[in-house]
C-alpha cells in the first residue's frame, strides 16, 4: 500500500540503488552522499512526495482506494475526546453483525480504530473483538510496519494490556507458530510492544515450559529465549551444549548462537555510529549487513542517538533503510525451514499429530 502518512516506518521511500554504501555511485565517488546539501535532499525528498500524491490521486480516482492515504489517528482520538458516542456507534455496528461486512473504503478507518483502541487501557477487549473481525473478512490487504515487515495491528495487539481476551489471542499466535521465523517474529511483536502485557505473558509461558515434562514445550521456550534474551550474563547463555549431541541440547546450541548474532550485529552498528573515520564506518556497517535480522530494528534507533542530527550517518542510515531489510531477509532466510533444531519439508511439522 502507498502511504503519505507521516510516520517514517509506514512511509514510502524512493531510494536510488546508487545510493547505498556498496553500490553503484553516480560521478565515482562513494562518499559525495556526506557532503550535499540538506536543501538538495529536501528538494529532491519533496519531487518525490509530489509524484507520490499524484500517483495516488489518480488510482483512487480509478476506484483504487487503497492507494488514498491511511485514515488519520489524531482524528479518531479527537471523536474519542468530542463525541464519543459516533465512535462506538460505528464499532457497535460492526461488532454486532452475525457475519461481519464492511466497505473496501472503510477498512482503513477501522483499521485506525483498532489502533487507537489498542493504545487505551480500558478499551484492550473491543480492540481484541474488532481485530478479530477484520481478521475474519479475509480482504487481503494489510497495513504492515516499513522495516520489520509485520502486520501493524499485530504489533499493537501485542501492545495492549494483558486481558482474557487478549491472552487468548496471544496464546493463538504463540500455538501457531511452526517455523523459526514465525517464533521470529513473535518474538519481534513482543519486543517491539515492551509497554504492553505481552512481555510478561510470555515470561510466564517460557518460564512454564521450561519446566514442562513435554519435549517439545522445553525445546520451543529455549527457541524464543534465542530470540528475546536481552541479558548478556545470563546464565544458560554458558550452558556447556560442546559434547552433547541430543535433540534439546542442539536447539540449547543453536538458540546460544542466536542471541549472539544479535549482539554482534548491535556492536557493529554501534561501531558504525561511533566511528569518526568515514572508511572504518562503512566497513562496520557492512559487517552489520552480514548478520543482522529483523531484531535490529528495535535498537537502531537507540544507538543512532549518539550522533547529531546533521551528521552524514543519519543520511546514510536512511537511504540504507532498504539494503538493510533486504540484508536482514537474506539472513533469515533458513529460518522458514527449520523449527526447534529439526527441518521442516514442505512446511510438514514432524512433531504435530
Amino acid at each position: 500500500m502507498a502511504s503519505l502518512a507521516p510516520e517514517p516506518a509506514k512511509s514510502v521511500r524512493f531510494v536510488a540503488p546508487e545510493s547505498h554504501w556498496g553500490g553503484r555511485v553516480p560521478e565515482g565517488n562513494p562518499f559525495a552522499a556526506f557532503t550535499e546539501e540538506p536543501e538538495a535532499i529536501r528538494q529532491r525528498s519533496k519531487t518525490k512526495h509530489e509524484q507520490l500524491r499524484d500517483l495516488n490521486e489518480r488510482a483512487a480516482k480509478l476506484g483504487n482506494f487503497w492507494m488514498e492515504r491511511c485514515f488519520p489517528r489524531d482524528a479518531i482520538v479527537a471523536m474519542f475526546d468530542h463525541a464519543p458516542a459516533v465512535i462506538d456507534g460505528s464499532l457497535r455496528l460492526l461488532l454486532n453483525q452475525e457475519t461481519p461486512r464492511i466497505p473496501f473504503t472503510a477498512v482503513s478507518y477501522f483499521t485506525a480504530l483498532a489502533e487507537v483502541l489498542f493504545s487505551k487501557s480500558d478499551r484492550a477487549d473491543d480492540a481484541v473483538a474488532l481485530l478479530q473481525s477484520l481478521r475474519s473478512m479475509g480482504y487481503g490487504i494489510r497495513i504492515v510496519d516499513g522495516d520489520t515487515q509485520l502486520n501493524q495491528l499485530d504489533l499493537e495487539l501485542f501492545g495492549a494490556p494483558e486481558t482474557s481476551k487478549a491472552r487468548s489471542l496471544w496464546d493463538e499466535e504463540l500455538k501457531a507458530c511452526c517455523s523459526d521465523l514465525d517464533l521470529l517474529e513473535l518474538a519481534i511483536k513482543v519486543r517491539h510492544s515492551a509497554g504492553g502485557g505481552s512481555a510478561e505473558w510470555l515470561k510466564e509461558v517460557i518460564d512454564r515450559d521450561l519446566k514442562s515434562g513435554n519435549a517439545f514445550d522445553q525445546a520451543r521456550a529455549v527457541s524464543l529465549r534465542g530470540f528475546l534474551e536481552a541479558e548478556s550474563e545470563a546464565p544458560w547463555l554458558t550452558a556447556p551444549t560442546k559434547d552433547d549431541d541430543s535433540w534439546l541440547r542442539s536447539v540449547l546450541r543453536i538458540a546460544q548462537k542466536r542471541v549472539k548474532s544479535e549482539r554482534d550485529a548491535r556492536h557493529w552498528f554501534k561501531e558504525f555510529c561511533e566511528r569518526t573515520d568515514l572508511d572504518e564506518a562503512w566497513a562496520a556497517f557492512r559487517l552489520f549487513l552480514t548478520i543482522a535480522d529483523r531484531r535490529c530494528w528495535l535498537w537502531c534507533r537507540d544507538e543512532l542517538a549518539v550522533l547529531e542530527e546533521s551528521d552524514p550517518r543519519r543520511r546514510f542510515f536512511q537511504t540504507n533503510r532498504d539494503e538493510i531489510r533486504k540484508a536482514c531477509k537474506e539472513n533469515e532466510e533458513k529460518l522458514p525451514k527449520s523449527f526447534v533444531g529439526c527441518e521442516v519439508a514442505d512446511q510438514m511439522s514432524p512433531w504435530r499429530p
